[in-house]
């Protein structure tokens, strides 16, 4: 059983900050029905020798993720499932989060909030925090992805919603961070 090696670059294009992951191939036998609960992103850790990440990877398993605006992002590769973690404020200036599967990405796909969670109500935002995905099928845990990418732009977006809507009230979305 071959163990597989994750890769993680930031790249800049036109002053757009990029995530690109390669992943090598997972050689496990994807027919056992029996396999254990996932929650280590698909990444064998027992035995597991550090290597060269960048020594096998090639364009073809590269993943890159592009946060776009508050609501969008743009994500190139192929992905098994995608979880998409975002925040709102409510009416009252209360904050509501979502992580959820959004399902997979094969080639090109470019995910906005308001559509894929349509049911929800978002009274100031949404901005989407990050994104995790996993090459692998199987259960997709948070925090456990084969990529993890969290947005670049998320305190400017957060500064942008605040000063559009000054004189609201808005809860601290992170309070316990810094």
């Amino acid at each position: 059983m071959a163990n597989p090696r994750v890769c993680y670059r930031c790249l800049s294009d036109d002053s757009e900050l990029v995530s690109t992951a390669t992943a090598a191939d997972d050689t496990r036998d994807s027919s056992t029905s029996d396999r254990p609960l996932r929650t280590d992103g698909g990444r064998e850790r027992q035995n597991q020798v550090e290597t060269d990440p960048l020594e096998d990877a090639t364009d073809t398993d590269a993943v890159t993720v592009a946060f776009r605006d508050p609501e969008t992002v743009q994500i190139t590769g192929d992905l098994e499932e995608v979880l998409l973690a975002v925040f709102w404020w409510d009416e009252s200036g209360l904050v509501g989060t979502i992580t959820e599967p959004i399902g997979g990405v094969d080639g090109e796909r470019t995910v906005t909030v308001s559509s894929v969670f349509s049911e929800q109500q978002f009274a100031y935002g949404p901005i989407i925090t990050g994104v995790e995905g996993f090459t692998t099928v199987g259960p997709s845990v948070p925090g456990t992805g084969d990529i993890s990418r969290p947005n670049p732009d998320l305190e400017a977006y957060i500064d942008a919603v605040r000063e559009e809507h000054a004189g609201i009230e808005l809860e601290e979305p992170f309070p316990d961070a810094g």
